[in-house]
């Protein structure tokens, strides 16, 4: 099962995180990658996507997605936590993509977290403001008796949790 992980959020949102920017050196000058690439303390790796316009049919009015920019996960965390969450570990907290998962929820005000099934799937949408709820729905989508593509979004303007179906 191909799973992709995209994390939305607003440019200016980069500053309440601890990402940076990685860079090539050559002669002594500093290099963005192309795309560019990020890293969260010192293990997870995301790369910057241009096409922002891909997430709109995906999240659709849950945010403004010309507002946000869109960073894909490179790697094996996902895949590693996936197994975790299927083998019954219990140290899940541990792991760096959850730890990166709760300090985003817990930093920004509005964010978006795609997880693609299959590379285009999505079972189904969440709005939900509580980090625990959301980091309970995500390692739930990872079981492999039900494995889901999923969308979380947190909105402040939204005063309940809610779960959509979805048809894609």
């Amino acid at each position: 099962m191909d799973l992709i992980l995209d994390i939305l959020l607003r440019k200016e949102d980069f500053k309440k995180l601890n990402i940076i920017e990685l860079f090539n050196e050559w002669g002594g000058e500093k290099i963005p990658h192309e795309p560019r690439k990020y890293k969260f303390n010192s293990k997870l790796v995301f790369h910057l996507n241009i096409d922002i316009n891909y997430y709109s049919n995906i999240i659709q009015d849950d945010i403004d997605v010309e507002e946000f920019i869109s960073l894909s996960l490179e790697g094996n965390s996902l895949l590693e936590l996936e197994i975790m969450v299927n083998k019954g570990k219990k140290h899940l907290p541990e792991s760096e993509l959850i730890i990166f998962l709760n300090e985003l929820y817990n930093s920004l005000e509005e964010v978006c977290i795609v997880k693609l099934l299959n590379e285009e799937r999505i079972d189904e949408k969440h709005i939900i403001n509580d980090t625990k709820k959301a980091i309970d729905v995500f390692i739930n989508s990872l079981d492999w008796k039900s494995p889901k593509g999923i969308v979380i979004t947190k909105r402040l303007d939204k005063s309940i949790d809610m779960i959509e179906e979805c048809q894609f």
